[in-house]
């Protein structure tokens, strides 16, 4: 496994949030980008290339579903695993995440160790 080259974009707009899920994955030895809404996800998604998006689906400027369909969108990003966090953990909030290209969603409150399982999940199918 090589998580020190794996990047894992975070896009949240609570800055807790964002610092803790950054925290969590550089200790589990991945390289952590950090973005305040969905359009800066986009772009650093563009950029960057990561090997997972972690998206919130409620975030200003352009929400997770938005963000997910523009990065599905670019040739290169089209099968990156996206991974939904949300405090809106209803059925039709996942089917939506999914429609979107969603690869994986999980609701707030999560455990740390849900987070990691699911991130290695996505990454090693």
């Amino acid at each position: 496994m090589q998580n020190e080259t794996t990047k894992i974009l975070i896009a949240d707009d609570q800055a807790s949030v964002r610092n803790m899920l950054s925290d969590l994955v550089s200790h589990a030895g991945f390289t952590a980008l950090m973005a305040e809404n969905g359009e800066e996800a986009v772009t650093m998604a563009t950029t960057h290339r990561p090997g997972v998006i972690i998206l919130d689906l409620m975030m200003p400027v352009k929400n997770g579903l938005q963000a997910a369909q523009e990065i599905r969108a670019v040739p290169e990003l089209a099968e990156t695993p996206i991974l939904f966090l949300t405090a809106r953990g209803q059925p039709q909030d996942e089917a939506r995440t999914k429609e979107a290209g969603g690869s994986a969603f999980i609701s707030k409150p999560f455990s740390p160790r849900q987070v990691l399982a699911t991130i290695q999940q996505l990454l090693n199918p």
